[in-house]
């Protein structure tokens, strides 16, 4: 049996964003239970302050800061290399 908890987990792994999940149920229920039965260790580590990431997302977007150097990848991905 997986616990819903750590299926939560491994969908924020994936998706995080404000819709619903939208990737591959089954992958993340194998996932979840290599967790829950000891195969797999899960240990959450912030790469990335949310509020921070927003902010930029929001500023490449209207084109206040471009940010060439973190080119390729949507704009959350360059997002995220901004702010690690």
């Amino acid at each position: 049996m997986i616990a819903m908890g750590t299926l939560s987990e491994i969908r924020d792994i994936f998706y995080s964003g404000a819709h619903a999940f939208r990737g591959d149920k089954e992958l993340a229920n194998e996932i979840a239970f290599l967790i829950d039965n000891g195969y797999l260790g899960l240990k959450r580590i912030i790469i990335c302050d949310k509020r921070a990431l927003i902010t930029t997302i929001e500023d490449m977007s209207s084109g206040i800061d471009a940010h060439d150097d973190a080119s390729g990848g949507g704009i959350t991905h360059m997002g995220l290399k901004v702010n690690n």
